[in-house]
């Protein structure tokens, strides 16, 4: 019988180290709708509409106003592309979907392109969307 058991290391320990200031006035805004991440980089919505670009140590790199109208509550990067994909809903206005191309700026804005953008047909119906799990 043994005595012992086997030890498997799962995970890298390391230390994370807190982000500075300009890092912590997205985080401390409370309002954080979704994340993703993608590209070296991670994508946080805001309830304003806003997408904040942070680099690997969590420093602003980019923020840009994605939505006029309601919260960006759903983000993803498409993965090897340079596609962000933001649905923003607000319960009285009609959802709307938005493809960003990250490596195309906008001219006026200094922002990334939109390529496009739908709204969501759902009847005005006071339910928020929930989008299926989509494999890019």
């Amino acid at each position: 019988m043994c005595d012992q058991w086997k030890a498997f290391k799962f995970f890298d320990v390391s230390q994370i180290r807190l982000p500075d200031e300009d890092a912590k006035s997205v985080f401390d805004q409370g309002k954080i709708s979704s994340v993703t991440s993608g590209g070296n980089s991670v994508y946080v919505g805001t309830e304003d509409g806003v997408v904040h670009v942070l680099d690997q140590s969590f420093k602003p790199s980019k923020s840009f106003k994605a939505h006029d109208v309601g919260s960006v509550r759903h983000i993803k990067r498409v993965p090897e592309t340079s596609y962000l994909v933001t649905l923003a809903e607000d319960l009285s206005n009609e959802p709307t979907l938005k493809v960003w191309a990250l490596d195309k700026l906008d001219k006026r804005t200094d922002s990334p392109k939109c390529l496009s953008t739908v709204s969501i047909q759902n009847g005005r119906k006071q339910f928020p969307v929930i989008p299926n799990a989509a494999k890019f």
